[in-house]
């Protein structure tokens, strides 16, 4: 997932990711493990699983500052990631996730964030605009592909989130 950036100062893009992380944290904060892993009213995801998907996707942020593939940095089969759709990658994802308890599933969230976050904070103005080093596509900036994949990939999954919780209290 990638954006057009929406933030013009390193400032600004930890601002807003702090932010969205702020209004997960508030999302998930009460929620016992049934509410957590209770799927959405169509059978798909549960809170856990959103949270699971929005965590992979940040964790190959972290691996393209490595200069790292997407596959590694997601932890899927290469081929899925090079020959596969957005729906491949993320139905790998879910089964890779499916299994693992609430409880971990909300420290590896908040342990890839803060992991994130330190490494945004150490850059410059123009690591922003810089391209990653081996992936994603040439010449697309750092900035589009981490806001995409942080507070507008939050903000994709936010509602769909409290959906499911909405569903639950009927």
């Amino acid at each position: 997932m990638s954006a057009t950036p929406a933030s013009e100062t390193t400032a600004e893009v930890l601002s807003h990711i702090r932010a969205s992380r702020a209004k997960l944290e508030r999302l998930i904060t009460e929620l016992d493990e049934a509410a957590l892993t209770r799927p959405g009213a169509d059978g798909g995801w549960s809170v856990k699983d959103h949270l699971a998907h929005l965590t992979a996707w940040r964790r190959m942020v972290l691996g393209y500052l490595d200069g790292k593939p997407q596959a590694v940095g997601l932890g899927i089969d290469p081929a899925i990631a090079a020959d596969g759709t957005e729906e491949d990658i993320n139905a790998a994802l879910d089964a890779k996730h499916k299994a693992l308890p609430p409880a971990q599933v909300i420290a590896e969230f908040r342990q890839v964030y803060d992991a994130l976050i330190a490494r945004l904070e150490a850059f410059s103005e123009a690591d922003w605009q810089t391209p990653y080093p081996l992936t994603p596509p040439a010449g697309n900036p750092r900035q589009g592909n981490i806001e995409g994949n942080t507070f507008f990939h939050d903000e994709e999954h936010l509602p769909w989130m409290e959906a499911v919780l909405a569903g639950q209290k009927r």
